[in-house]
């Protein structure tokens, strides 16, 4: 009989990874998406060097994140997180840019967002 391997409850786990590269053209960040229990975790597989600028998870948005290669996802506030694997892949597009952003000028990530608004 074969043995069937089994999943983490509440968990679809994918090893699709999609590449972004900015507008500008000048930077690649990878994402995956997993689909957790109402909503979807955004795994950062890669991005650029942060270049000396803080890259403290409160900082540059990120959490601990053991499927991640290097050890991130994108951090959301409670209730906040994408719902659907198209918003996910929409907020992740986002977060590069804001990202690269901030690592080319040094304006954080939550002073973009409030200047925008």
């Amino acid at each position: 009989m074969k043995k069937l391997n089994s999943l983490t409850k509440g968990t679809l786990h994918s090893p699709q990874v999609y590449r972004y590269k900015t507008r500008d053209g000048k930077a690649v960040f990878t994402f995956s998406y997993e689909q957790e229990v109402g909503y979807y975790d955004i795994i950062i597989h890669d991005h650029p060097s942060y270049n000396g600028r803080d890259e403290f998870p409160s900082i540059a948005h990120w959490l601990n994140c053991d499927i991640s290669p290097i050890g991130r996802k994108v951090c959301f506030m409670t209730s906040k997180e994408p719902k659907t694997l198209e918003k996910a892949k929409n907020i992740s597009m986002q977060y590069a840019e804001l990202t690269w952003t901030y690592i080319l000028t040094g304006v954080t990530i939550d002073e973009q967002l409030i200047r925008r608004n």
